[in-house]
């Protein structure tokens, strides 16, 4: 034998040598399988797919729902699995790898290499069936194992993409999509699974180029449209949010996904007769469709149709079935209150909703609304005892403490126990920010103008300008100008702006406050709505934080010292908000809609400077442009810069002709309609266009206006 020949046989022994012995006890002490009771999970093969395109999916969000939520379980249904896998080909692939270098076929090596595939296939195995029994976890320990094995297996990849989503961990997802994409990519249905999972992140610029690339791949395939009309709505980008629904209708006009889109669009629109129609046409090839039925009652609600939309609302409530049965009985609560009006169906509703769905009156934020209107019912029935006890009992659904201690006041005011019906009042206000109420009323029923402050308390600090506008004598400005002046707060300027009223009420503001060096009265040469005045205002304002009041409101007499202290205390902060609720000429409290307290837009207190250098001044219209202002302040500046907070600190009355509660302006119960709505549609697209991110800014003098504006509105 030939020195070479010895030494080709001892290469070859050392081979074997490693194939036979090294190999098997790597894989028993590093990969070991982690099955309980060290038994393996018997699992079905499962059978290869065959490509499916369906595009009657819904994937559509609730029009009130947060913007980027997206129904991504239906694109992850098995129908629409866009893999095939053949396992015979899976094992040849992985022979083909591991025998790179070798020439030879030994049986001992294709033994270790059947024992490498067949732990791949058990962990995906025993991850699938965990799977469908929805262990999701449990099954992620078994497709990460899996992974490790073979992570360049395209259906390893799938799948645990897909547990992951299952759990919720988008984000892990997404470095697995780009993986399958680069090596699939001509997987389209890759593209719309990573490209959804994107805009459901808020991505939505990485979203649309994904969206881009299936449309490349597949032009005539009508959902990447539809998925890109989604997409554009949810920016408030309603014009190209319609050209890619349309193009959707194109090239498919029976899509029920793309009616649906646009049915949801006409709805956001508040072009509610076409909403309808679209809605009625999903319903037509989908008359299952909860979606479709849910908004078509949404649509006949919020058109004024309330008989229809109540028996369409009553059909989900009497099925129990999903979230969708609780918003209609939410939305059937509103329309017998405000509508319907008769206590005894407001009870049933309300007892309806109660019990049938406390675990979602829980979780949600308002689940004190049917509590709080089955009880004010109860009280016109003169069921005061059961109302009290009904609010007592349900007392953890108020997720703002403030709302429970108005109604248990009302309740006491219903009773007669006027000490009660002040002192529950008393404590809204003082549960979270101060001590004691600093503030007592001058008869028993209390309404603003009743209202005075106890304290005296004298708070420095840097100078608060606050800017009030004035347009004819009121019975409650005085009252509203004095809680002004007895904030505890001390170092203000109170700026008086008069829109050229037609009566005296400069002269006797003038005599009034004449001594008073904190007080600065000025007079606009013509008419021009509150906001212009406002502007006039903060225009010769001469303080660090600025700050506004209505000439018909109260401001608890800690207002400023509050809201001030948080802005000086944190210097990242540009703006505070707080809430308020209103009061009637009889005491009563309003409870309409959310209930009785919310977010008041005239409350802002800001670092001055900073906002106006930023942002400029309010919108020179005749209505909303306070909410505007308020968009355009969070816009700009970020949630992290902008405090709301729970506690009201402000009353504001209910008269006929006010601002917000009638004439041409009105806002109705079921929401904002009409000019309010239009205005609010211009300014949304405003805010969410490039021409916003470059220059927001509005000056106290427009020029040329930024967004278009309803002719009536126009200062």
């Amino acid at each position: 034998m030939t020195f070479m020949s010895i030494l080709y046989n001892l290469g070859l022994c050392f081979f074997v040598y490693v194939i036979v012995i090294l190999f098997p006890w790597f894989f028993t002490i590093f990969l070991p399988k982690k099955i309980n009771n060290n038994q393996t999970l018997k699992v079905s093969k499962p059978q290869s797919r065959k490509k499916s395109y369906s595009y009657n999916i819904d994937i559509s969000s609730e029009i009130y729902a947060p913007e980027n939520f997206a129904n991504l379980e239906d694109l992850f249904t098995d129908d629409n699995y866009d893999v095939l896998f053949e396992w015979n080909n899976l094992e040849e692939s992985e022979n083909e790898r591991l025998a790179i270098g070798s020439k030879k076929s030994f049986k001992e090596g294709n033994v270790i290499l059947d024992e490498f595939n067949s732990k791949f296939k058990d962990s995906l195995d025993s991850g699938v069936q965990l799977v469908s029994e929805s262990k999701y976890s449990s099954a992620q320990v078994y497709f990460e194992e899996a992974y490790e094995i073979n992570p360049s297996s395209t259906e390893i990849n799938y799948r645990l993409a897909r547990c992951y989503y299952k759990q919720g961990f988008l984000e892990k997802t997404l470095p697995i999509y780009r993986f399958l994409i680069s090596k699939h990519p001509e997987k389209y249905q890759y593209l719309k699974q990573y490209g959804v999972i994107l805009f459901t992140l808020g991505r939505y610029e990485d979203s649309i180029k994904i969206f881009q690339s299936a449309i490349k791949l597949r032009p005539n395939e009508p959902y990447a449209y539809i998925l890109l009309g989604q997409n554009f709505r949810a920016q408030g980008n309603n014009i190209k949010a319609r050209t890619f629904i349309d193009k959707a209708l194109e090239l498919d006009p029976k899509s029920n996904d793309a009616n649906l889109q646009l049915a949801i669009l006409f709805e956001k629109l508040g072009d509610f007769d076409s909403s309808i129609r679209k809605w009625k046409m999903v319903l037509k090839t989908n008359k299952d469709s909860k979606r479709a039925r849910m908004g078509l009652a949404r649509s006949y609600y919020r058109n004024g149709n309330y008989d229809t939309a109540y028996e369409l609302f009553w059909e989900f409530i009497k099925e129990k079935c999903d979230r969708n049965a609780y918003l209609a009985g939410i939305y059937c609560v509103n329309i017998s209150v405000n509508y319907i009006a008769k206590p005894s169906e407001i009870i049933k509703c309300c007892s309806t909703v109660i019990s049938n769905f406390h675990d979602e009156l829980v979780k949600s934020k308002n689940g004190h609304i049917p509590i709080t209107q089955m009880a004010l019912a109860l009280l016109d029935t003169d069921e005061l005892d059961f109302a009290k006890r009904l609010v007592k009992k349900y007392m953890s659904l108020f997720s703002n403490i403030s709302e429970y201690y108005l109604l248990m006041s009302q309740i006491s005011y219903k009773q007669n126990s006027f000490d009660d019906y002040l002192e529950y009042i008393k404590k809204s206000f003082s549960h979270s920010e101060f001590k004691n109420s600093s503030f007592n009323s001058y008869k028993e029923i209390i309404t603003v103008d009743t209202l005075f402050s106890t304290s005296s308390e004298k708070i420095q600090g840097p100078l608060v300008s606050i800017v009030m506008t004035v347009y004819k004598n009121n019975p409650l400005l005085i009252n509203a100008i004095e809680s002004v002046l007895s904030q505890t707060y001390q170092n203000i300027e109170l700026i008086i702006v008069d829109d050229c009223s037609p009566d005296k009420v400069v002269d006797l503001l003038r005599s009034k406050y004449k001594s008073d060096s904190r007080i600065k009265i000025i007079q606009m040469e013509k008419n021009g709505g509150t906001y212009r005045a406002k502007n006039q205002g903060m225009c010769i304002s001469k303080g660090e934080f600025i700050a506004f009041h209505d000439s018909d409101d109260w401001m608890h007499p800690r207002k400023l010292e509050v809201q001030i202290s948080h802005l000086i205390n944190n210097e990242n902060l540009v703006a505070v908000f707080s809430n308020y609720f209103r009061m009637d000429e009889n005491g009563n409290i309003i409870f309409k809609g959310i209930g009785a307290v919310r977010p008041a837009c005239i409350s802002l207190v800001a670092r001055k400077k900073q906002m106006i250098d930023e942002i400029g001044y309010f919108d020179s219209v005749r209505i909303a442009a306070d909410s505007e202002y308020e968009s355009r302040l969070e816009k700009v500046f970020g949630a992290k810069k902008i405090l709301y907070l729970q506690a009201p600190y402000l009353v504001a009355s209910v008269r006929s002709d006010s601002l917000s509660q009638g004439g041409r302006f009105a806002v109705g119960w079921s929401g904002i309609s009409g000019v309010r709505l239009d205005y609010r549609k211009s300014y949304t697209k405003w805010h969410n266009s490039s021409d916003f991110t470059v220059n927001h800014y509005i000056p106290i003098n427009q020029d040329k206006r930024k967004f278009s504006a309803p002719d009536e509105t126009i200062a």
